[in-house]
Formats: C-alpha cells, structure tokens, sequence
C-alpha cells in the first residue's frame, strides 16, 4: 500500500486487549442478568459463558493463524480479499461497516438510558417519538455529544482511541471488582440454588444450553481489536496479540461468571428476580448501600463507553480498508498529514451513527439482532480462511463452531417469536446486502471505465 494507505503503529499488547476485553463487556449484563439467572440458575448460567468463552478463544485462534498470513491492518477484510477475493471482501466489509455503526448508535441511544438510573432528570423532555418510542432531549444530547467526543478521540489517531479505551477498561475492572468482592466475601452461598433452574420440561441442563446458544454475541467484540493489526508497535508480533485476544476472551467469560455468582449470592433467588435491575439493586438492597448500586451502573457506564469506542475504531479501519483495497471510494483511505488518521472515515461513522443515534430506544432490539447475524457471519469467513490455510483439526473444529454461532444468531428472532414472519433485522440485511450490490457494481463498472480511458 502507499503511504497515503498504511496507518502508523503504535499500539502495544495492552492497547489490545483492552480494547477487546472492553468491547466485550459491554452494558447488557446489566438488564438482564436476571433473565440468565431465572432461564439457568446460578451455576448453570455461569457454566453457559465459561463454556462459550472457550468455544470463541477457538475462534480467536483461528484469527491468530489467518492474521499471522496477512499481518496488516482491516481483519475481515483483509483475510477475505486475500483468500476469497475482492466481491467476498466488498461484501464483508460491507456488513460489518454497517453493523459496527449501527452498534455504534445502539451504544450512544443507552447512554441516556443507564444514565437516568444515576440521575432521572438527566434525560429531559420529549423532542419526537420514532419507532413508536419517545425521544428525549438530554439522551439525545448525549448520544450526539458522546459521539461527537469519540469521533475526536478517534481523530487524534489510534494511539488516543486506544489509550481512552486502556484507561477506561482499567476503571471499569476497578468498580466491577468492588461489587463482585462484596457478593464474594458477604454473599451467602445458599443464595446460589437452585444451582441449575429446572424448566417445565423437567430436564434442567434445557436452560443452560438456551443460554449457551446466545452467549457467544456477547463475546462479539474480540476481533475489533484485530481490526488494527498492522497498526502494532515495533517489536509486537502477530503471536503476541494473537495471545492477547485468547486472553480477552476469556477474562470476558470470567467476568460473565463472576457477577452472576457475586449477584446471586447478595439476595435469595425470589427477591433478586424480582429486581427491575438486579445486577444493580441487588447490591444495594443487599448491603443497604446506595453507593454499592451505584459502583455497578457505573461498570455499566464504563462498559458502554468501551464498547462504543470499539465500535467506532473498527468501523473507521473497515472503511480505510476497503477504500485502500480500491473498494470504495479513495477519500476513505486518505490519511491526515500528522496524525495518520482515516478523517473521511472518521467522518462519515460519526455522521451516520449520530443519525441512527436519533431514532431513539425503539431501533435497540433490530441493531442488536442484525449485529449478531452480521459478527458472526464474519467469525465463519475468517474461520473458512484458516481451513483453507491449514486443512487441520483445529481448522476444523473452529469451522463448525463458527458455523454453529452464526445459526444460532439467525435462528434468535425465531426463537423469541415463532410465528412465521421475516424479522425486521433479516429485513434490514436485505436492504444493505441489495444497496452493496448497487455499490460494488457502480465501482467495478467505474474501474473498467479508467482502463478503457488509459488504455486509449
């Protein structure tokens, strides 16, 4: 690539794995550690993502082999084009680009959310109601200005995205083991059973796997660090982050376990169900502390913001990727002179999931459907590239779990709504899918145009 292409390294393995390990945590765990604890019980639900945590480390491998052949920065995007072509990489980076700013917007709409449960008038009045729900003034001032601060972040280069994130995810670390120690230490043991939740079937290892089928999207996020691969420091190999990402992955799945068992050990099983936030109140009703509750939304908070960082630095290397593999237009590629970051990039994320952003609460459920099906369906191509690369057991045991991830992203909408319909995530896909098509076809067609004009 030419100067103009290539971003500057500078990240170290620590840039890495917090930025994985923070874009991994998240905010979800939040609202519904209460569902994993009633569909499961308590071991059961911490067994689903230990479990899960392995199964992606597997996964992660298979990103380590394939980075270890293409060394640079775009993951995805990169391994597709060098293995499977350029309308295999077109369409990876398309959905991706797509799910990453839209997870991008999911962030910035539930930061008004988890902060009106710190302070209730922070989200201010009604401005317009779409998608059936309210839009309220100081979430969207806040959605608008967070992303506005990430962007900027993003605009200083790499290194200032990634040490926010470094600090960030130090903090978040802090605060989550303040509330885990106190369920750990003052919990009560006999607050664990049932250990494994029976459902009306009678078998009770039926609501382990359920979760177990959803538990590897929350793991979604380990390979926005792999995004920035050629951006690594002098002297970091591709083995060294390659054991970064593992490790990630699977201080994730400790994390996952670990709340639950400190949450389900601070209250009796009927009293934390019956919590609207029970990773949150759970602490503070339990040991009569205000602030307790409150260290565990500001976990929350910090988790949000992690992830929204993640989301827009992989984004930004997607559509840097892309253009400098003369798959969108150059100006994506352009670097700016002295920070060596992607600024129309940067732009063009900002604005977009700014707008998506603005739809308010009632897009939550659709970008959180449809980023399932499109990560995962990312995990397959990148796991399909270490088959093609290795043809060895392992190749083929991430294969199948790759394969088995994405059908049970696809199959989710199904699951929570079985009559027969097209879920409006599918729905969303299509209309992307359909508008790359238009893209790459309109770029191709350009393409052919300059050589008949050089030619002659």
């Amino acid at each position: 690539m030419t100067q103009s292409q290539s971003l500057p390294g500078a990240l170290r393995p620590g840039h890495f794995f917090t930025m994985a390990v923070g874009s991994m945590i998240g905010v979800a765990w939040i609202p519904l550690l209460g569902v994993w604890l009633a569909d499961a019980g308590s071991i059961g639900a911490a067994l689903a993502f230990v479990s899960a945590a392995v199964l992606i480390s597997l996964i992660g491998l298979a990103y380590v082999r394939v980075a270890a052949r293409v060394p640079i920065s775009g993951a995805e995007v990169s391994y597709a084009l060098h293995f499977f072509g350029r309308a295999a990489a077109f369409l990876v980076g398309w959905i991706l680009c797509f799910i990453y700013i839209a997870v991008a917007s999911f962030e910035a709409i539930s930061i008004g959310w988890i902060l009106s449960t710190l302070a209730p008038s922070i989200e201010g009045p009604v401005v317009y109601r779409a998608l059936g729900a309210d839009v309220k003034a100081g979430s969207l001032a806040l959605a608008l200005g967070g992303t506005v601060v990430l962007c900027w972040l993003n605009a200083r280069g790499a290194i200032s995205a990634a040490r926010t994130q470094h600090v960030l995810t130090i903090a978040l670390f802090i605060a989550s083991a303040l509330f885990i120690a106190a369920g750990l230490l003052f919990g009560d043991v006999a607050n664990l059973a049932p250990w494994f939740a029976e459902r009306e079937s009678g078998w009770r290892w039926g609501g382990v796997l359920a979760l177990f089928v959803l538990t590897p999207l929350f793991f979604g996020g380990f390979n926005f660090a792999a995004q920035a691969m050629g951006e690594r420091a002098p002297g970091v190999t591709t083995q060294d982050i390659g054991r970064v990402l593992v490790l990630a992955i699977l201080a994730a799945g400790l994390f996952y376990a670990l709340v639950i068992i400190a949450a389900a050990m601070s209250l009796p099983r009927s009293e934390l169900l019956a919590q609207a936030l029970p990773a949150a109140t759970a602490f503070r009703v339990a040991f009569d502390s205000v602030a307790l509750g409150n260290v565990v939304l500001i976990a929350g908070l910090l988790g949000l913001v992690t992830t929204w960082n993640a989301v827009i630095f992989a984004a930004i290397r997607i559509l840097q990727r892309l253009a400098s593999a003369g798959l969108l237009m150059p100006a994506f590629a352009h670097l700016h002179s002295k920070t060596g970051a992607p600024t129309v990039a940067i732009v063009f994320t900002g604005v977009v999931s700014a707008a998506g952003a603005m739809l308010g609460v009632g897009a939550l459920v659709p970008i959180v459907n449809a980023a399932g099906v499109g990560i995962t369906a990312a995990y397959l191509v990148v796991c399909l590239a270490a088959w093609k690369l290795h043809r060895d057991a392992l190749a083929a045991v991430t294969v199948s779990i790759a394969a088995f991830v994405l059908l049970a992203a696809c199959a989710e909408p199904f699951i929570a709504n079985p009559t027969p319909h097209l879920p409006t995530p599918w729905k969303v896909l299509i209309a992307w899918f359909a508008l790359g098509v238009i893209v790459y076809t309109a770029r191709r067609r350009g393409h052919a145009a300059r050589s008949v004009e050089v030619a002659h």
